[in-house]
């Protein structure tokens, strides 16, 4: 996955791979713990988060991902909860 072009690449390869049984119980706590690390490790990236203040983020998409995201208005926008999560928790500088 390291060695894909795009994205989409990346998304495919991952598809391949199995999963953890337990993945559907931890799947939010590791997507928690990734994108920390991600906001953490990237200070203009936590600076973009941060200067959305208070706005309402969906993770809004056209193939049917109602789990992280929203869908033609349906959806748990899974993503959008965890990033404000880690938004009103980041240490401001």
């Amino acid at each position: 996955m390291l060695n894909a072009k795009t994205p989409g690449e990346a998304k495919s390869l991952g598809r391949k791979c199995p999963l953890i049984s337990n993945w559907n119980s931890i799947r939010l706590q590791i997507m928690e713990q990734i994108l920390w690390a991600k906001f953490e490790q990237n200070p203009g990236l936590k600076e973009k988060l941060i200067n959305t203040g208070d706005a309402y983020l969906e993770e809004t998409n056209t193939w049917n991902d109602t789990f992280w995201g929203v869908c033609k208005g349906k959806g748990q926008n899974n993503l959008g909860k965890i990033l404000m999560k880690i938004r009103a928790e980041l240490p401001r500088d």
